[in-house]
């Protein structure tokens, strides 16, 4: 048990049975009243965000989390199979569980994945990905204009919109969590 006082971006909680991290806080003070931390939650199984109040001195139960690095494997209809990279041991992590960061999952791909109790509850992503443009349509007339934007499909399978010039073979930088063109990546040699 921690006080709210200690709570951080990225602890893990549980609260009502469930198990959340932290997504965001502040502490909101007025004159009258004692100063109250506002909290964003994500619950690690569904992905559900809440809002929550706590009083400073309020505790809350935090959970062993272990997290170790898995290496991808494959998908199958029970979910998405990671294999421990120093045990060999095999995982399945739900769907619900990877959620947008599917298109990230490429065989062989290791990401950290955290563990309570010994069961996954999230995998950790980067922000950011760059991939190929596999397909596109060509780029109107009007030139270079960066806010008229086209459909792309990346070599993940990903379906995004992109400025007019990009082409087929380009490489570009997507939001993880949005799916949003962030930028063109030039190929490293």
């Amino acid at each position: 048990m921690i006080s709210a006082s200690e709570l951080k971006k990225g602890t893990v909680i549980t609260l009502d049975g469930a198990h959340w991290i932290v997504e965001d806080y502040h502490i909101q003070k007025t004159a009258q009243r004692k100063p109250v931390l506002q909290v964003r939650l994500r619950n690690m199984r569904t992905g559900h965000v809440v809002e929550r109040s706590f009083s400073e001195t309020d505790r809350v139960e935090v959970p062993e989390v272990a997290t170790r690095q898995f290496q991808f494997l494959y998908e199958d209809q029970t979910g998405y199979v990671f294999m421990d990279v120093e045990t060999y041991d095999q995982i399945t992590v739900p769907a619900a569980i990877i959620g947008k960061g599917k298109w990230l999952l490429k065989e062989g791909a290791e990401f950290p994945i955290r563990l309570v109790e010994g069961h996954p509850v999230q995998v950790v992503f980067p922000p950011n990905f760059v991939d190929e443009v596999v397909e596109t349509g060509e780029g109107s007339a009007s030139g270079h204009a960066s806010n008229v934007m086209k459909d792309a499909k990346l070599a993940c399978g990903l379906e995004i919109k992109v400025p007019q010039f990009i082409r087929v073979g380009d490489l570009v930088r997507v939001d993880t969590e949005t799916h949003k063109y962030l930028g063109k990546e030039t190929p490293k040699k």
